[in-house]
């Protein structure tokens, strides 16, 4: 080491920069207080009834850090995470998956409430209109495919079909107009 003190002066005298590095310890941080998030299936608005069949499912960074379920007797909570931005999707019975971006921050509770206000009978109801929608879109197809055969048939029809006809059902017999009528083709004298 004594080495170095004779090398910084040569190279000071030099014109040389010169850099030195220490190393210390640094002094441990306290660390940050982890969030929370809290999941509230909500029957209607009334926050006392509480739905359950309902999950949360919490993504950070592409990785799953767990899926809750909903509970009828009180809040499901998932803790110890840590502070940032975090990938929610909700899904359950009577509800197609909803997914959002929530923040958590250190030391505070973030809420996530679902109002699953008579989810149950909009399935059904939503059910029933999709099949409603099916029967209008079957039978508008078959008047459209109805359309097209009476339109190809119509180009497609031969024009002369007078050739093949027989004509051997016409009279010879001569047409005698009776008296007191007059036709159109006939002049009044």
């Amino acid at each position: 080491m004594r080495s170095l003190p004779l090398f910084a002066a040569f190279a000071i005298l030099s014109g040389c920069t010169v850099l030195r590095i220490e190393r210390e310890p640094l002094q441990e941080l306290a660390p940050e207080p982890a969030g929370e998030i809290r999941f509230l299936a909500l029957r209607g608005e009334n926050p006392d009834r509480l739905a359950q069949g309902y999950s949360l499912a919490v993504v950070k960074n592409f990785a799953v850090v767990g899926t809750y379920p909903s509970s009828s007797t009180g809040p499901t909570c998932a803790q110890g995470l840590a502070p940032g931005r975090y990938d929610i999707s909700v899904s359950g019975p009577g509800i197609s998956t909803h997914s959002t971006q929530v923040r958590v921050k250190p030391g505070q509770v973030t809420v996530v409430r679902l109002m699953v206000r008579n989810a149950r009978q909009l399935a059904g109801l939503g059910d029933a209109a999709l099949t409603a929608g099916k029967v209008v879109l079957y039978a508008v197809g078959a008047v459209v495919v109805a359309v097209v055969w009476v339109a190809l048939e119509v180009l497609t029809a031969d024009d002369d079909d007078d050739e093949d006809c027989d004509t051997s059902y016409k009279s010879t017999r001569k047409r005698t107009v009776h008296e007191g009528s007059v036709g159109t083709y006939r002049r009044k004298n």
